[in-house]
């Protein structure tokens, strides 16, 4: 057994890891050349999250430690295993673009280190102060981020008004803890926990409910849930197409699993008073989110509908309350992260002179060109559309059994009948790159050469191939999603 101290130290590694190494490249920038500091930034930022996986990946002890400000078990380790690999993901496939729009400011990376930071402080807090500074590091390195392009008009606009609504959530979250430390007098989520096993759940204060739910708003706007989605769309098609990849992935996933913590620990008592609260966020983000998206003719913008909508499937499978809903919510947001990641190389591979694929009907005519990389955006639509056989289908069907379970049936059929909507621009997409006619798209085929690198390459067939033999071996992800959600449960138990 380890002693309190060594405990303290490796169930914090992964983040004294990354903070010291983000210290360390501080102090390399201001010394390396200008003309060299992309590329050791680059290799130093590899070497840097490669060393946090391997401290995340080695440690899986459930146990408290700080002071039980901190906590660690198998939920919050592979949260933070995947948050580590798909933000090298994102920065690899980003490499490009850096030396195109002459990012050579080893700033960009420092801060995309401090947000990720923030997620992992966010993912392991035991405590709301904790969980407040890891969600204020996360949202103000992203602020940056989108303002990265100072010089643009588009990226200054989403970035006012990302902070803006971010600040707002900010407020939602801080007058939360205030109504929850004033009822029970801790901030600790065991000791949330201890107050409320003595309340009759007839009885819970209007006022902890209150408290409780403003948390959960401040968190549902990290994941664009309406009412809280105003910013996405703007800020998607505002930022670069590097931080674009990074807010629509990473971050929710950091997101997803602070709220499973909530609901399943501190607030497991208030859940019966939420379901119905859920149940309209997940049906109201579906229903926005799959009639926003129809109209869209802008990439982004549509996948920032997209997103939208996802959010209401995975808060699908949590407002059911199952321990088969947590389960598949998780595995949802994996199977996501992994066909985004996907798409946004597609969209990085045609990036050249800081000129974006930015319309839908540059696709026009994709599969005449370059069928290979068509056929593999294609399957990425298909399993984002939920058909069979792909990875997006069998997460979504097991979020539908888990509202079967909880007897959700209103909300099963909204759900239903909205992804057959979600289809039609999903398979616009597909329609456009194989049976319109060649367009403009061709003149960033002709000029781009991105697509060629093998960053670009392996990403977008790695995602395209994970999606489609799912149905093969779904074991990895099934098993990561049911050991994570059944062993923190057990251990809240």
């Amino acid at each position: 057994m380890l002693d309190n101290y060594h405990l303290e130290y490796f169930s914090g590694s992964p983040e004294i890891f990354l903070f010291f190494g983000t210290l360390f490249l501080l102090l390399v920038g201001v010394f390396v050349n200008k003309n060299y500091s992309l590329k050791v930034t680059f290799a130093l930022v590899v070497g840097i999250i490669a060393l946090c996986f391997y401290s995340a990946l080695n440690f899986k002890q459930s146990s408290y430690s700080y002071n039980d400000f901190y906590y660690i078990d198998y939920l919050t380790q592979y949260s933070k295993q995947i948050i580590l690999v798909s933000s090298l993901l994102i920065m690899i496939i980003s490499l490009p673009f850096m030396v195109q729009d002459n990012v050579r400011s080893f700033e960009f990376p420092v801060i995309f280190l401090l947000s990720i930071l923030g997620m992992m402080v966010v993912v392991s807090s035991n405590h709301f102060l904790l969980f407040y500074l890891g969600i204020e590091l996360q949202s103000l390195a992203l602020y940056v981020l989108v303002a990265y392009q100072r010089h643009k008009y588009k990226s200054g606009e989403a970035a006012l008004k990302y902070f803006v609504l971010g600040a707002l959530s900010s407020i939602f979250i801080l007058y939360g803890m205030s109504f929850v430390y004033g009822f029970t007098g801790t901030l600790n989520f065991n000791g949330i926990s201890e107050e409320l096993k003595f309340i009759s759940i007839d009885y819970i204060p209007l006022s902890l409910n209150i408290g409780g739910m403003l948390i959960i708003i401040g968190i549902c706007f990290k994941l664009a849930v309406v009412p809280m989605h105003m910013w996405a769309p703007d800020v998607y098609e505002g930022s670069s197409v590097p931080v674009t990849a990074f807010i629509s992935t990473v971050p929710k996933l950091a997101a997803i699993t602070i709220l499973i913590r909530l609901i399943t620990g501190p607030f497991e008592a208030l859940m019966n008073n939420w379901n119905i609260i859920f149940q309209f966020l997940a049906g109201a983000s579906i229903i926005w989110g799959s009639i926003g998206a129809l109209y869209q003719v802008r990439l982004r913008r549509l996948l920032a509908y997209s997103t939208i909508s996802h959010m209401g499937y995975i808060l699908m499978g949590i407002s059911s309350g199952s321990i088969t809903g947590m389960q598949s919510a998780f595995m949802y947001i994996i199977v996501y992260i992994i066909t985004v990641i996907g798409v946004f190389s597609f969209i990085l591979g045609w990036t050249f002179n800081n000129k974006y694929l930015e319309e839908i009907k540059h696709l026009s005519g994709l599969s005449k060109s370059h069928p290979i990389k068509a056929l593999m955006f294609s399957i990425i639509m298909f399993s984002m559309a939920g058909i069979p056989p792909f990875g997006g289908f069998f997460v979504k069907l097991s979020v539908f059994s888990a509202a079967a379970e909880a007897k959700m049936y209103y909300l099963m059929l909204v759900a239903a009948f909205f992804s057959v909507v979600s289809a039609v621009y999903y398979l616009r997409i597909v329609k456009i790159i194989y049976f319109d006619p060649v367009g403009i798209g061709e003149y960033y085929w002709k000029k781009s050469n991105n697509f060629y690198k093998v960053n670009m390459v392996v990403a977008l067939v790695s995602s395209a191939t994970i999606t489609l033999l799912f149905i093969i071996y779904p074991k990895l992800i099934i098993d990561c999603s049911e050991l994570a959600i059944t062993s923190y449960i057990r251990c809240m138990s």
